[in-house]
C-alpha cells in the first residue's frame, strides 16, 4: 500500500530507509538543539525552541505523507549506522517531472558527526536521484556559518551557486551560499538501491520498462540514436554509416542464431536495445539508449530483464574507461571489474558477472 517503506539506500556503512511513525518518538529524543528549521514556519510562543523544534519534526513528517504527489514529493530517510538510527537525510523534488532537480537537507545526531557520515548520507541521497529517480541537478543550500553543510556538498561534488539572504531561525538576516551538482558532473559511486521498482509510479516515472523482439522499424531507431553525437563521445565508439549500420544489423545482430537481441521498451516508446554474442570464447552483453532515455533506470532495468534471459555465466561487459555511467549501472546488476585494456584509440575496462 505505500511500497515507498520496502525502499532501501545503502552506500558502504550507511542505509538509509523511509522514517516511520514509530521512528519519531526517538527522532525527537535525540534530535539536536542547533537543527535548525524553515524559518517561514510558525513557532509557538508557549514552547520553548527545542519543543518547537520536535513539533516541525512531527509535523513535516506528516505533511510528506499527508500530501505526497509523484509531481512534488519529500521524503524523510532515516540514517542507520552501525545498526542505530544517527540522523536525517531528507530529498525534496518539487515540480520533479519538468524540473528534474532535487533539494536535500539532513541533520546527524553530535555524537555521528566528524566521521564522514555526512558525506556518504548525502552521497546514498544523490545514487538514488541521478541513478535511479532521472534528476539532472541536484541543489543544496547553507548559512555561512554552516561550513560542515557546505563541506559536505563540496567534497561530494557541488559548486557554488550564488547567495541570497534570508532571515534565519533566529530572526537575524543571514547570507546563504547556494550550491549545485548537475548530472554530467555526478561522479558515481557504490550506492545499492532495493525496493524501488515499486516504487517507479509514486515519483512520476510509471512507463513500465519490457523486453520484445526486434521489429524492422526498431533499425531506423537505433540508427538515429547511434549516430547521436554526445552518445557517441560517451561510449567512444565511432558511429556507423547508415549501410553499413543497417548491414551489420541484419548480417551480424539478427543473422547469427547465436545472437540474443532485445528492444528496450520505455511504456509504448523504443529507448534502445541490449543483446549478446560471443566473442571469442566469452560471452558478452552490451546495450545502447537513445539519449532521452538516460538517466531514469531504464537501462538498469532492462539489463536485468535480459540477465533473466541470458543465462550463460560467466557473462563479460566491457566499457570506455571514462564512461562512469555505464560502468555504475553495470555493477548494479552484478558485474565487477576485473581488467583494463590499453589501445591506440581507447582505454576500457572489461567487467564479469559470475
Amino acid at each position: 500500500m505505500w511500497p515507498l517503506f520496502d525502499l532501501r539506500i545503502r552506500h558502504r556503512d550507511v542505509l538509509l530507509r523511509p522514517v516511520r511513525e514509530a521512528d519519531l518518538p526517538y527522532l525527537c529524543d535525540v534530535l539536536p538543539p542547533d537543527v535548525g528549521h524553515d524559518p517561514r514556519l510558525a513557532l509557538f510562543p508557549s514552547q520553548s525552541l527545542l519543543e518547537n523544534e520536535r513539533r516541525l519534526l512531527c509535523m513535516g513528517y506528516w505533511k510528506a505523507l499527508g500530501t505526497w504527489d509523484p509531481t512534488s514529493w519529500v521524503l524523510h530517510l532515516a540514517v542507520i549506522h552501525e545498526d542505530e538510527i544517527v540522523g536525517v537525510q531528507t530529498l525534496e523534488g518539487e515540480n520533479f517531472p519538468a524540473l528534474r532537480t532535487v533539494d536535500s537537507a539532513s541533520w546527524l545526531v553530535p555524537a555521528a558527526r566528524g566521521k564522514g557520515i555526512g558525506v556518504r548520507m548525502r552521497t546514498a541521497a544523490l545514487g538514488l536521484a541521478f541513478d535511479h529517480l532521472g534528476a539532472t541537478a541536484a541543489i543544496s543550500s547553507a548559512t555561512l556559518a554552516n561550513s560542515a553543510s557546505l563541506g559536505v556538498s563540496r567534497r561530494v561534488g557541488y559548486v557554488e551557486n550564488g547567495r541570497t539572504r534570508i532571515v534565519d531561525t533566529g530572526g537575524e538576516v543571514a547570507d546563504l551560499q547556494n550550491m549545485l551538482l548537475t548530472a554530467d558532473r555526478w561522479p558515481g559511486y557504490d550506492v545499492d538501491v532495493t525496493g524501488f521498482e515499486a516504487c517507479r509510479p509514486w515519483f512520476g516515472l510509471d512507463d513500465p520498462v519490457t523486453l520484445r523482439p526486434v521489429t524492422p522499424d526498431d533499425i531506423e531507431v537505433f540508427y538515429h540514436q547511434a549516430a547521436d553525437p554526445e552518445a557517441v563521445r560517451r561510449a567512444n565508439v565511432p558511429a556507423r554509416a547508415r549501410d553499413e549500420f543497417e548491414t551489420h544489423w541484419r548480417d551480424r545482430v539478427l543473422g547469427d542464431p547465436s545472437v540474443l537481441v532485445r528492444t528496450i521498451l520505455s511504456g509504448n516508446e523504443t529507448a534502445g536495445n541490449v543483446v549478446s554474442w560471443w566473442r571469442d570464447d566469452r560471452r558478452t552483453v552490451g546495450y545502447w539508449l537513445g539519449r532521452a532515455f538516460w538517466g531514469r533506470g531504464i537501462g538498469t532495468s532492462a539489463l536485468r530483464e535480459f540477465l533473466s534471459l541470458e543465462q550463460t555465466r560467466p557473462l563479460y561487459a566491457d566499457t570506455d574507461v571514462n564512461n562512469l555511467a555505464s560502468r555504475r549501472l553495470l555493477e548494479r546488476c552484478g558485474f565487477r571489474l576485473i581488467e583494463l585494456h590499453h589501445e591506440p584509440d581507447v582505454d576500457y575496462v572489461v567487467l564479469e558477472l559470475t
